[in-house]
């Protein structure tokens, strides 16, 4: 947690050396194997962002900037397909045949390429004509080779696209519940309107020049599943079971959370009351402030919050040294 990479560049090489060949001719193999390979990504994503134990796993990915592998498939499906309509081949041939053959096996390749297509359309306020305005209408040999084009940007958006639907399917791995508060101050639905996956890949939580140290105690501040916190420990791990309610080691006073060490423990200096004022933004989301550093581009606001992080933790009494040393750290979730 401490020393070695940080979870930027473990990040990139396991995306650069094991999703290059996980992903070899995926569209042909892998459907019908991908939970062979869930797993993998849970001790992937726990390793890359240096937890003590595993987060959600709709959040991890975000975390890292790392798609859900059923989302990667899918665009690769996609360009597997539009790869091979550009050739005018036998390839292409083939695509056309299982495109009239809805019970082939790779016939839900055709379908998700259809709805790129026409997700592209509707991106640039073009179609293709009048009669192709639904996925029943639109024909692979109807359209013209240029359609089969695309750029990566296009394909990193539509990935995006994809995610967010995913992340707005699962919300409730992202939301935090406050057991405190009789009625949340934003909706479900008010939450979604913060999921913008583009964001996180374009503008990283963690950068390259973060030490190891640095980008494991933000992620940690993120995703909550950490000793420092008592109500992980209380409430997930059960460690103390004589304990009524998560106390704060800090103040001892009220129930401790991340939002509590963030934003309500008065036991900090006021350089740390400064830096919270500056942050009014994220204390507004009450305890899913982390939609309001996870989805956003402003660098300003990260650039706080990770000051606020590393000064909390410089003058927290109990140092994560002392909570692993005390805990049975290997209960595994």
């Amino acid at each position: 947690r401490k020393k070695g990479l940080n979870s930027a560049t473990l990040s990139l090489l396991f995306k650069t050396v094991v999703l290059t060949k996980l992903m070899y001719v995926a569209p042909i193999w892998l459907h019908k194997r991908i939970d062979t390979f869930k797993d993998l990504f849970a001790k992937a994503t726990l390793k890359i962002l240096g937890s003590q134990f595993h987060p959600p796993k709709v959040l991890g990915g975000v975390l890292i900037g790392v798609p859900p592998l059923s989302v990667i498939l899918k665009v690769n499906s996609i360009k597997f397909v539009l790869k091979g309509l550009t050739q005018q081949d036998s390839v292409t041939s083939m695509i056309m045949q299982i495109e009239e053959t809805p019970n082939h096996e790779y016939f839900h390749q055709i379908h998700a390429t259809k709805l790129f297509l026409l997700w592209k359309f509707r991106l640039k306020q073009t179609t293709c004509s009048k009669n192709q305005s639904s996925i029943r209408d639109l024909s692979f040999t109807g359209l013209q080779v240029h359609n089969f084009f695309y750029d990566d940007q296009i394909m990193m958006l539509y990935q995006c696209e994809e995610w967010n639907l995913l992340l707005k399917d699962g919300i409730h791995g992202l939301i935090n519940e406050d057991p405190y508060s009789i009625e949340p101050l934003l909706s479900n639905d008010e939450l979604e309107t913060f999921i913008k996956t583009e964001n996180t890949v374009n503008c990283p939580l963690v950068l390259r020049f973060f030490s190891r140290y640095q980008s494991s105690t933000l992620l940690d501040f993120l995703h909550g599943r950490c000793l420092r916190f008592q109500n992980f420990v209380h409430s997930v791990l059960k460690y103390d079971k004589n304990s009524l309610a998560p106390i704060c080691l800090e103040c001892c006073k009220l129930p401790d959370s991340v939002y509590h060490k963030l934003f309500e423990c008065q036991e900090y200096s006021p350089e740390v009351t400064a830096l919270r004022n500056q942050l009014c933004s994220l204390q507004k989301l009450e305890v899913n402030f982390h939609f309001g550093v996870i989805f956003t581009n402003d660098k300003s606001t990260r650039k706080l919050f990770l000051d606020l992080v590393m000064l909390i933790c410089s003058e927290s009494s109990f140092k994560d040294d002392y909570l692993v040393s005390n805990c049975d750290t290997n209960i595994a979730l």
